[in-house]
C-alpha cells in the first residue's frame, strides 16, 4: 500500500505538468488535439503494455518484468531530461521560425501579467464541479476496468491475457481513438465559435 501511495503522488504531477507544457508549446488552435494525444498516451501505454507484459512474465517472473520495464523508464527518463525544455525559445534545436509561430498563435506567449489564483470563485462555480465529478468517474471506470480486464476474461472466457492476444488490448485502443478523434472535434468546434474563453496554465 506504502509503495502505491508513494507511486500515486509521483504520478500525480503528470498530468499537469503536461497541460502547463502544452500551453507553452502548442499553438491554441492545436491544443485540444495536443492535449488528447499526450493523455491519451496512457491508454496505449496500457494497450502495448497487456500485449507484451504476460510474456515478459511469463519468461523473467514478475520481479523480471518490473525490473525490465523500471529500467525502460528510468531511460526514458534520462532521455526526457536531456532533450526536453520548458518553453520552446530555451531549447537549442529548434528553429527560430518555429518559435515565432508557436509565439504567435499561443495565448500563452501574449499573457505577461500575473493573476492571483481566484480560489474563491472556483470553489462556488458549477462548472467547476461538474468537471471534478466527471474526472471522477472517468477515472473510477479506467482503474476498474485496468485492474478486473484480466481477472474477466479469466474467469468468463477461461482465459488470461496471453492467450486473448489482441482482443484484450481493443478497449485500450477504442479509448485511445476516440479520445485523440475528440481533441479534432474540439478543435474544429472552437475555431467555428466567436468569443470562446481561453484559460492559459
Amino acid at each position: 500500500i506504502a509503495a502505491r501511495i508513494v507511486t500515486g503522488l509521483c504520478q500525480g504531477v503528470t498530468f499537469p505538468s503536461i497541460h502547463r507544457l502544452n500551453s507553452q508549446w502548442i499553438p491554441t488552435n492545436e491544443l485540444s488535439r495536443a492535449s488528447s494525444l499526450t493523455s491519451s498516451g496512457g491508454y496505449l501505454g496500457t494497450a502495448l503494455s497487456m500485449l507484451i507484459l504476460p510474456g515478459n512474465v511469463s519468461d523473467l517472473g514478475w520481479a523480471g518484468a518490473l525490473l525490465l520495464w523500471s529500467s525502460l523508464s528510468l531511460i526514458w527518463i534520462m532521455v526526457w531530461l536531456w532533450f526536453s525544455t520548458e518553453t520552446p525559445a530555451q531549447h537549442s534545436t529548434i528553429h527560430h521560425n518555429e518559435i515565432r509561430y508557436i509565439r504567435h498563435y499561443s495565448s500563452a506567449h501574449k499573457t505577461t501579467k500575473q493573476h492571483a489564483i481566484p480560489w474563491g470563485k472556483i470553489v462556488r462555480s458549477p462548472p467547476f464541479y461538474a468537471l471534478a465529478f466527471t474526472h471522477f468517474c472517468h477515472n473510477y471506470g479506467f482503474y476498474v476496468i485496468m485492474s478486473w480486464l484480466p481477472t474477466y476474461f479469466l474467469e468468463t472466457f477461461n482465459a488470461d491475457l496471453k492467450d486473448m492476444g489482441f482482443v484484450s488490448v481493443i478497449p485500450w485502443l477504442a479509448m485511445f481513438a476516440m479520445a485523440n478523434a475528440s481533441g479534432w472535434v474540439a478543435d474544429t468546434m472552437l475555431a467555428c465559435v466567436c468569443g470562446m474563453v481561453i484559460v492559459v496554465s
